[in-house]
C-alpha cells in the first residue's frame, strides 16, 4: 500500500532554493552590467563619429568583443575601429582635427596626456585621411603603420592620406595640403610637402612612386543633391617619367568588361561623367599605347567611385496647417521628418513668417525628430536643412517649409475615448480595459460608468492619473452601460465629459466571431504565386468552413473545406477577382493578377542609330507602367551571330528612365539590345508582381568630328588680300550635325589689363559648310566649328589659327611746287596774288590730305582732304613768315573706311618783302617868307 507523501517544502529545501535563485540573480546582474558596459564607459570620450555609413565596429581597449557604432556615437581612448566594405566614418576630435576612415580599414585611436593624437593603422587594405586644417592646437596628429613600422606626423594646417598597398607591401602617403614628416623604422626622416607622394615598404625604405593618383582617392563617394544627372569626377595624377598614362573604368571590380579606356601622352587630368552607382577605375604609367597589362605593376593605382543621391528631407509631423490648442500649459509639439542616411545632423528652423526672415528657434538636431514646448500661440513655419560632413559638403538643400498653429483655448478639451469601443460586448467577471487619448494639460482624469447615456445614473467612477484603467466587472449585472472620461488640469479646472460610449455586459460567452487576418482585404497576388499565398484567420467555431467564391454572395464556390487550424496554403487559384471567408467571418476579396504589361520603350527606338562620344551618357526612357513600383534595366551587347551578352544590369529603378554610359564606343557601329521589365513591390497589400520584358535593338558609334579645310592651320594671309578680298572658310563632315556655329576670334592687347586677350570677331549659326568674310584687319585669328549631333554629342572641329599680315603703307607723295625753301619776294608778289601747290599722283591713293602751317606753330592754317593733285592759297591770307606744307596719301573705301595710308611729304617756303632804305629829303632852298 502506497503512502501519501507530503508536498510541503522543508526549511532546508526552501533555503537552498532561495540561495540558488539569489546566486543566479547575482551573476545575471553581472552579465547585464558587463553587456551594457560594452556600449558605454564612465570616462570622457576623445572623439565622436560625426558621420557613419554602413557597418562601423568598435572594440574597447580592455575588451575582446566588437560592437556596432551608432551615428554620432562617442569614441574612447584606446578604441579600435573597423569598417566593412562600402563603409566610411568621419571622426571629429574636440580640437577641430578630423580623421576619415575608409572601407575595410582598421585603426586604433590613442590620445596621450598632452592631448596628442596617434592613429595606429593596421591591415593590408586600410586607408585614412587626416585633416588638421581647423586644428586649435599646434600638436601634430601621428599616423603609425604597424605593418611597415613607419610613423607619419601630420603638421598643423595639413591634409594627408595614408593608404596601405597590399600588392607591394607598402604604405603610400600623399600630402594634399601643408606638410608631413615621415619616419621609417630605420630612423630615416623624409619631409613631404603639398603635392608629394611617398611610399614606405616594410623594410623601412622610402621611394617616390613613378605614378600616383592625386585625385580621386581610392574609395570616393560623390554626394548628389536633387539632381539625377551624372556626377562629374575629375581624375588628376602625376608621373615622374615621360611614359603615357592609361586610365580604365568598369562596372565590375574584376574589369571583365571595360567601359572606358583612355591613353594620355602628356595630360595630367581627365574629367569623367559617372552615373548613379559604383564605377571601378584603375590607372598606371605604361610603356606604349599597346600596353594594357595592369597585373603585377607596383605603381598601378585602382579604386572605386560611388555616386549617391541624397534626398531632400521631407516633413512628416505635424501635418501642414495642424492646430494645437492649450489653455494654460504650452503644448509639447513633436516635429519629425524623413531625412537620408548621409546627413550627419539637421538644422531645425522655426519662424513666425513664411519667408523665414525672423528665426525664432534654430537648433542642430542629430536625429530626425525634436520636441518643442516653448512656442506661444500663433502660426509657425518650420523647415530642416541637412548637414553633410562627407567630402566637407556642409549645408545641403533645405526641405519645403511646413506650418502649424498654436491656439489658446478658453476651456479644456474633452479626451478622445479609445477602449472599449462603442457597442462592444464584455463578459461579467472578466477584466475590461478602458483607455483614452492622453491630454497635454491633464493632471488627472475622472472616469464614470452609468446605466444611461446622459450619465445621470452612475454605477462606478474613479479619479486616476493615467490614461487607462483595467476594471474587473464581477459586480456588474447584465445590461448596457455607458462610460465617459474628462480631464482635470493643475488649476483644478475640469473639461466636459467626452461623448459617452456604450458596452454590453453578458453572463455567457458571446458567439465567437472569426476575424480574417491575411491576406488583407483587396490583396493582389501574382498568378505564379498563388500556392505561396497563406490564408490566416483568428480562432473560429468548431467545424467552420473555408470558402473561396467568384461572387460576393457565395452562391457558388470554387473551393470549400472544413478547417480546424488557423491557416491554409498551397491553393492554385485562377486569375481574376475572388472572395473568401471562414465560418461566420466577414468577407475579404483578393485578386489573382496577370503579369504587368511590358513597358513601351521610347528611346532609343527600334533599330535606331545613335552617335555618342566616348564616356558620354545616354538617356534610355520608356513609358511608365500602371501599378509598377520599380523597373529592371538590362543592356546587352549583340554579336554578329545574333547572341547577346549582358554588360549592365540596373535593378529597382524608380523612374521611367536610366542614364547609362555605353562602353566601347568606336567609329564603326556596334549593335546593342536594351530591355526593361516592370515590377510591383511585395507588400502587405500585394505579392511581388513582375511584368513582361520589352526589348529593342539599336546601334551606336562615336560621331566623326568636323574637319577644318581652309584656311590651313598656322597659315599667313596678305594684309590687303584679307582686307579687300573675301577670305573663304571651309570645312567637311562625315556626319550631319544637328547644330553648328562658326566662331572666329582675334587676339587683341588689352590696355586695361596689360595682357593679350581673345575677342570674338564673328559667330554664324548653322553655316552650310563654308562662308566668306571680307575686311579682316591684321593680327592673329583663331577659328573652329562648334557642333553637336541630334543626341547632343560633341562634334566640334579642332581650333585652327592664321595670321593676317599688316597692310603695307602707300608711297610718300612727290611734291612739285613750290619746291622746298622757296622764297616769295616782292617781284613774285607784284605779278601774282596766289601761291599754287601741286604734287604727283601716288599709286592706289584716292585722297590726299593737304596741310599748311607756320613753321613756328603747330596749329594748321589750312587742312584739306582733296581728290585732286593741287591746291591754291591767296597770298592775302598769309603774312610775312616761314611756312611748311605737307601732303599725305590715303586709300579709302567708301567715304570713311581707310584701307592704306603712308607718310607725309613736307616742304617749306617763305614770304619776304625787303624793307626800304633810309629816306633823304631834297634841299628845298630858301622858302618864301624867310
Amino acid at each position: 500500500m502506497m503512502k501519501k507523501r507530503s508536498s510541503i517544502l522543508k526549511p532546508i529545501d526552501l533555503f537552498v532554493l532561495v540561495f540558488c535563485i539569489s546566486v543566479a540573480a547575482f551573476f545575471l546582474n553581472l552579465f547585464w552590467n558587463d553587456l551594457n558596459q560594452m556600449l558605454s564607459k564612465n570616462e570622457t570620450p576623445i572623439a565622436t563619429v560625426s558621420y557613419k555609413r554602413n557597418s562601423v565596429q568598435r572594440k574597447f581597449r580592455e575588451k575582446m568583443i566588437w560592437d556596432r557604432m551608432q551615428q554620432n556615437g562617442p569614441i574612447y581612448n584606446g578604441d579600435t575601429l573597423h569598417t566593412s566594405t562600402d563603409a566610411q566614418a568621419t571622426i571629429r576630435f574636440p580640437d577641430g582635427q578630423t580623421l576619415e576612415i575608409f572601407e575595410n580599414s582598421m585603426v586604433k585611436l590613442v590620445m596621450d596626456k598632452d592631448k596628442a593624437i596617434s592613429v595606429e593603422l593596421s591591415g593590408e587594405t586600410s586607408r585614412v585621411s587626416a585633416d588638421t586644417s581647423n586644428s586649435q592646437s599646434e600638436a601634430a596628429m601621428s599616423i603609425i603603420s604597424r605593418d611597415t613600422g613607419s610613423k607619419i606626423q601630420v603638421q598643423s594646417g595639413s591634409v594627408m592620406t595614408a593608404q596601405a598597398a597590399p600588392d607591394s607591401k607598402e604604405i603610400q602617403i600623399q600630402v594634399e595640403k601643408g606638410e608631413a614628416v615621415i619616419t621609417s623604422k630605420t630612423g630615416e626622416n623624409v619631409k613631404a610637402d603639398a603635392g608629394t607622394t611617398i611610399a614606405v615598404n616594410n623594410e623601412g625604405k622610402t621611394r617616390k612612386p613613378e605614378f600616383t593618383m592625386k585625385f580621386p582617392p581610392v574609395s570616393y563617394l560623390v554626394l548628389r543633391q536633387e539632381s539625377k544627372d551624372s556626377g562629374t569626377v575629375r581624375f588628376e595624377w602625376q608621373k615622374s617619367g615621360s611614359s603615357p598614362v592609361r586610365l580604365e573604368t568598369s562596372f565590375d571590380k574584376n574589369f571583365e568588361t571595360i567601359t572606358g579606356s583612355y591613353l594620355f601622352e602628356s595630360e595630367n587630368a581627365k574629367s569623367l561623367a559617372l552615373p548613379a552607382g559604383t564605377v571601378y577605375w584603375r590607372a598606371r604609367a605604361v610603356a606604349n599605347q599597346d600596353d594594357r597589362e595592369f597585373k603585377g605593376s607596383s605603381d598601378s593605382v585602382s579604386g572605386k567611385i560611388t555616386v549617391f543621391d541624397a534626398k531632400t528631407p521631407v516633413l512628416l509631423r505635424p501635418e501642414n496647417g495642424q492646430k494645437f490648442s492649450y489653455r494654460s500649459k504650452l503644448p509639447a509639439i513633436r516635429l519629425s521628418w524623413k531625412g537620408n542616411e548621409y546627413a550627419a545632423s539637421y538644422k531645425l528652423e522655426i519662424s513666425d513668417s513664411a519667408d523665414f526672415k525672423n528665426i525664432v528657434i534654430a537648433k542642430d538636431v542629430e536625429g530626425t525628430s525634436q520636441t518643442i514646448q516653448e512656442l506661444p500661440q500663433g502660426k509657425w513655419y518650420w523647415k530642416v536643412t541637412p548637414f553633410y560632413t562627407l567630402n566637407k559638403t556642409g549645408r545641403g538643400i533645405s526641405s519645403a517649409s511646413g506650418n502649424f498653429e498654436i491656439v489658446l483655448s478658453q476651456s479644456l478639451a474633452a479626451p478622445l475615448p479609445l477602449l472599449p469601443r462603442n457597442g462592444e460586448n464584455a463578459i461579467i467577471g472578466k477584466d475590461v480595459s478602458f483607455s483614452w487619448k492622453s491630454m497635454a494639460e491633464a493632471k488627472n482624469y475622472d472616469i464614470i460608468i452609468s446605466k444611461n447615456s446622459d450619465l445621470s445614473s452612475p454605477v462606478w467612477n474613479l479619479n486616476i492619473r493615467d490614461n487607462y484603467y483595467i476594471l474587473n466587472t464581477q459586480d456588474f449585472a447584465e445590461g448596457t452601460y455607458y462610460w465617459a472620461v474628462r480631464q482635470n488640469d493643475e488649476e483644478g479646472t475640469s473639461s466636459a465629459y467626452c461623448k459617452p460610449c456604450s458596452f454590453k455586459m453578458e453572463k455567457t460567452k458571446p458567439v465567437l466571431i472569426t476575424k480574417l487576418v491575411s491576406p488583407q482585404d483587396g490583396y493582389t497576388c501574382a498568378a505564379n504565386k498563388t500556392k505561396e499565398m497563406t490564408f490566416v484567420w483568428t480562432k473560429s467555431e468548431e467545424g467552420s468552413e473555408f470558402q473561396i467564391s467568384r461572387s460576393m454572395d457565395f452562391e457558388t464556390t470554387e473551393y470549400s473545406q472544413k478547417v480546424l487550424g488557423l491557416s491554409l496554403s498551397g491553393l492554385s487559384v485562377e486569375m481574376g477577382k475572388h472572395y473568401w471567408r471562414v465560418g461566420n467571418s466577414s468577407i475579404h476579396s483578393f485578386t489573382v493578377s496577370e503579369n504587368l504589361e511590358g513597358p513601351k520603350l521610347v528611346y532609343p527606338s527600334q533599330n535606331s542609330e545613335i552617335l555618342a562620344d566616348e564616356n558620354q551618357q545616354i538617356s534610355f526612357s520608356w513609358q511608365p507602367v500602371s501599378d509598377a513600383d520599380f523597373y529592371r534595366f538590362v543592356l546587352a551587347e549583340k554579336s554578329a551571330n545574333g547572341s547577346s551578352k549582358e554588360i549592365l544590369v540596373l535593378n529597382k529603378i524608380k523612374d521611367n528612365n536610366a542614364k547609362v554610359i555605353v562602353p566601347s564606343i568606336q567609329n564603326s557601329f556596334k549593335n546593342y539590345e536594351w530591355k526593361v521589365q516592370a515590377f510591383k513591390e511585395e507588400s502587405v497589400a500585394s505579392s511581388g508582381i513582375r511584368g513582361e520584358i520589352s526589348s529593342q535593338s539599336f546601334k551606336i558609334r562615336s560621331p566623326y568630328k568636323i574637319d577644318n579645310a581652309y584656311p590651313q592651320d598656322k597659315t599667313t594671309i596678305a594684309g590687303l588680300t584679307a582686307l579687300l578680298e573675301q577670305t573663304k572658310f571651309s570645312w567637311t563632315s562625315k556626319d550631319i550635325a544637328a547644330k553648328q556655329i562658326f566662331i572666329l576670334e582675334k587676339e587683341d592687347f588689352s590696355a586695361k589689363t596689360g595682357k593679350t586677350i581673345r575677342q570674338t570677331v564673328r559667330t554664324i549659326a548653322n553655316p552650310a559648310g563654308s562662308i566668306s568674310i571680307t575686311g579682316l584687319n591684321s593680327g592673329k585669328y583663331y577659328w573652329h566649328i562648334q557642333a553637336s549631333s541630334t543626341g547632343g554629342t560633341d562634334m566640334s572641329s579642332e581650333e585652327w589659327s592664321f595670321t593676317v599680315d599688316p597692310v603695307p603703307p602707300l608711297a610718300k607723295p612727290i611734291l612739285g611746287s613750290p619746291v622746298d625753301k622757296t622764297v616769295f619776294g616782292a617781284a613774285y608778289l607784284r605779278t601774282s596774288r596766289t601761291i599754287n601747290f601741286d604734287w604727283q599722283s601716288v599709286p592706289y591713293a584716292n585722297e590726299y590730305k593737304f596741310i599748311l602751317k607756320r613753321t613756328d606753330s603747330k596749329v594748321p592754317l589750312i587742312e584739306k582732304k582733296l581728290k585732286k593733285l593741287n591746291y591754291s592759297v591767296e597770298v592775302s591770307d598769309l603774312d610775312l613768315a616761314s611756312f611748311e606744307w605737307s601732303v599725305q596719301a590715303f586709300r579709302k573705301q567708301g567715304e570713311s573706311a581707310i584701307i592704306q595710308t603712308g607718310d607725309a611729304s613736307k616742304a617749306t617756303f617763305k614770304i619776304e618783302i625787303p624793307m626800304p632804305q633810309e629816306i633823304k629829303a631834297l634841299d628845298q632852298g630858301v622858302q618864301y617868307g624867310e
